[in-house]
């Protein structure tokens, strides 16, 4: 359901909006979600609502047709929790105008060029991942109340707030037997549709995109929330090598094949050219009697789990970066290989 544009974009804002929200108070139910208490617009117009509760906020009114009170009003969510989904100031069916009036934080900038890559970045930010993952929670805790989202790839559900993608409260309604897109393939529709054409050339986005649409049934919530592009805290992503590494040692020749055939990294050991990373390189070599790290993505893996070691062990401040100067050396790796074990032709080969 969209908003009605005559009544949204309508000059000058800030006067139409002071209209509707004087019309909706006439109606005598415009309240705040948390306590149910009245509240009334500032004396300033820019300051948005005088309420302690609010600290006179700037708001942004969106006015809807037929939208039921009791479908926005609560949604029954955690507010500290569910930071994916967009708080309302207020909701109030106002029958003088026979609509919906609904306040929302004012937001200064629009989803897409908060999306947007303008310095042509190979790594989509920490800010956009870290948005992306709040985004999923959100759509799993509707999901499980009986909740889903209409246009899930439509950036118009969503708007910037708190410095992230939050859903429009208007686009949220009851699950009926007719929804089958689960959380996992709306948000990926929503990737595919907005933010892949963005960073085209970050590999971790792309494998989680695929992992998003797998067929296997086993895939959890968890499951998605571990994957290693949604984690941002460098330390937590150093342990997926390791663990990674650990689980690896049992992958059969056909499964270390498999790797090598669809996760790129053939030569891996040529883009080595920092010193104190070739100095691995080389005792490892001599360690092993001239054999050092195989040439193949389970090589490179070992690789990254030693490297991560030696660094943990002995010098732990002086690469603060170490997790992103393997992600730009091994491009993939990590997020290939935590995909390849959910596959189901990759698991088939054990």
């Amino acid at each position: 359901m969209n908003p009605d544009p005559m009544e949204v974009q309508e000059p000058p804002p800030h006067r139409n909006e002071k209209t509707i929200f004087e019309m909706c108070r006439e109606a005598r139910n415009f309240r705040t979600n948390a306590r149910s208490k009245a509240i009334k617009f500032a004396a300033d117009i820019e300051q948005g609502f005088d309420s302690e509760e609010l600290q006179k906020r700037a708001a942004t009114f969106w006015v809807l047709n037929e939208v039921p009170f009791g479908q926005l009003n609560p949604l029954g969510l955690n507010p500290s929790v569910d930071v994916g989904i967009v708080k309302t100031y207020g909701v109030a069916y106002n029958t003088l105008i026979g609509k919906t009036i609904i306040a929302l934080a004012r937001s200064q900038q629009s989803v897409l060029s908060w999306i947007a890559n303008p310095n042509n970045s190979i790594f989509v930010r920490d800010q956009l991942r870290n948005s992306i993952r709040s985004l999923y929670v959100a759509l799993e805790r509707l999901w499980d109340k009986q909740w889903t989202v209409d246009n899930v790839e439509d950036i118009g559900t969503y708007t910037i707030n708190e410095n992230m993608i939050q859903i429009m409260p208007f686009r949220v309604r009851g699950r009926t037997l007719d929804d089958e897109m689960t959380p996992r393939q709306g948000l990926q529709l929503l990737i595919q549709t907005n933010i892949l054409q963005h960073w085209p050339d970050d590999i971790e986005l792309a494998h989680f995109s695929a992992f998003l649409i797998n067929p296997n049934i086993n895939i959890r919530k968890q499951d998605v929330l571990d994957h290693p592009f949604l984690v941002t805290v460098p330390h937590v992503r150093e342990s997926k090598y390791k663990r990674l590494y650990e689980k690896g040692i049992f992958f059969t020749d056909d499964q270390i094949d498999w790797l090598d055939k669809h996760i790129f990294l053939q030569g891996w050991q040529l883009n080595v050219q920092d010193p104190s990373l070739t100095a691995i390189l080389d005792h490892q070599i001599e360690v092993t009697g001239g054999v050092g790290f195989a040439q193949t993505v389970f090589g490179a893996l070992h690789f990254a789990k030693v490297v991560i070691a030696h660094y943990h062990q002995y010098d732990v401040n002086r690469r603060p970066l170490l997790d992103d100067d393997l992600r730009h050396l091994l491009q993939g790796l990590l997020t290939g290989v935590y995909g390849a074990r959910f596959n189901e032709e990759f698991i088939a080969l054990a």
